[in-house]
């Protein structure tokens, strides 16, 4: 367990040294460092028990189909014209890998890992973030660039770790594990915080989602659900009407599209649309000049074949969710898969998917995935090859 939350921890703290080679920078982060260091230990540990992981066939094509995104984006640096810095956007999806690699070990013994994980993360940003504003508002005028500017972490601006904030709202929301108010009530505080609109769409769609899926899922009561909604309307609505980044935050959402944010994310969109037909084959993982925009910046890095695959990767728990059949999903599952769709729409107006510690991150939430989804065939089969339910059984109770 302990092994999981430094993990976590060690997300939100961002880097820890950049190294220099000419004109390129590299910054090494905190959990990549951690991450290798307990890629050899779990190696070890394996190595010694004689253990080995026990996939099933799609998660096993999925690793495989991530190994050739991965490998694909290292043949891009033959062609491109930014030079060896796509090599660093490769290297951030073999982290990827290891990611996977580890979390199927530590995940395999404690299915709250993620859950506990994600909650020592949001605490950690949280205590930053809100020193940062409180700082900030003491020194620079209050208004909501003023706000925004410095509402930052160790780990990166307002709007990125807006994801983290949100995903968290949501599970923590649909799952309702144990303390699930108090982290509840964290997360939208978080939220309101980094003052990202785009992380509010993406929670106000979700939502949605969850109470129609909640009208016909048998774990879930369609009541229970309006009022956990509502109890998360009222917090944001009070954080939004009664305290100083709230309102700023409240007044930059009536402007909507209006803001000159959105013609920038136009500009980038476009721009990033004639890099894709100028170089079909993709020009490399970078992080200059980014699009805005997950679809564009996958077909942009990695090509249109490419990227078509590895947005099929990261659409698994939105395939997931059309192929299960709602009514019987868990609750833990649903949370799961609703959260994280909440990042992957967000991801479609900001920078995610392609640094090393959303990726990292991503990576853990998949396992979680692949865990719960194990744990659910599991007690499917179990209820099927109940003696109660073998035929025979069923031919005696009639006689």
């Amino acid at each position: 367990m302990i092994n999981v939350i430094l993990l976590f921890l060690a997300i939100s703290l961002g880097k820890v040294y950049t190294i220099s080679f000419g004109n390129l920078q590299y910054n090494i982060q905190a959990v990549e460092l951690l991450l290798v260091f307990y890629s050899l230990i779990v190696f070890l540990k394996m190595k010694q028990k004689n253990m080995k992981f026990n996939f099933s066939k799609n998660e096993s094509y999925f690793y495989i189909a991530w190994f050739l995104v991965f490998f694909y984006s290292i043949l891009t640096f033959f062609w491109t014209d930014q030079g060896v810095s796509v090599l660093s956007g490769s290297l951030s999806l073999f982290y990827g890998l290891l990611a996977f690699f580890v979390s199927s070990y530590y995940f395999n013994t404690n299915r709250n890992a993620l859950l506990n994980g994600n909650r020592i993360l949001i605490i950690s940003l949280l205590i930053q973030v809100s020193i940062n504003i409180f700082l900030g508002l003491q020194a620079v005028e209050i208004g909501f660039y003023g706000i925004k500017h410095n509402s930052t972490t160790l780990l990166g601006n307002s709007n990125y770790i807006a994801f983290f904030f949100s995903f968290v709202m949501i599970m923590e929301l649909i799952s309702k594990q144990k303390k699930w108010q108090l982290y509840l009530l964290l997360s939208v505080t978080g939220v309101v915080l980094t003052l990202s609109r785009g992380t509010i769409f993406s929670i106000i769609f979700v939502l949605l989602l969850y109470f129609i899926f909640a009208c016909s899922n048998k774990n879930i009561k369609a009541f229970n659900a309006i009022l956990n909604i509502l109890l998360a309307v009222t917090i944001f609505s009070f954080l939004l009407f009664y305290t100083t980044p709230g309102i700023e935050f409240r007044k930059a959402l009536e402007e909507g599209l209006q803001t000159s944010s959105f013609q920038v994310r136009l500009d980038s969109w476009s721009f990033a649309f004639t890099q894709i037909i100028d170089n079909p084959l993709g020009n490399g993982i970078y992080w200059r000049n980014d699009s805005h925009n997950l679809i564009l910046s996958s077909f942009k890095f990695l090509g249109i074949i490419f990227g078509v695959l590895y947005l099929t990767l990261l659409m698994l728990p939105i395939q997931i969710l059309i192929h299960q059949k709602i009514k019987l999903m868990s609750r833990n599952l649903l949370a799961l898969i609703l959260a994280y769709i909440s990042i992957f729409i967000h991801a479609m107006v900001e920078v995610f998917y392609f640094d090393t510690v959303s990726i990292i991150w991503v990576a853990f939430i998949f396992t979680a995935i692949f865990k719960v989804l194990k744990d659910e065939k599991n007690i499917d089969s179990n209820r099927k090859i109940h003696p109660n339910n073998l035929p025979i059984q069923k031919l005696v109770s009639i006689y």
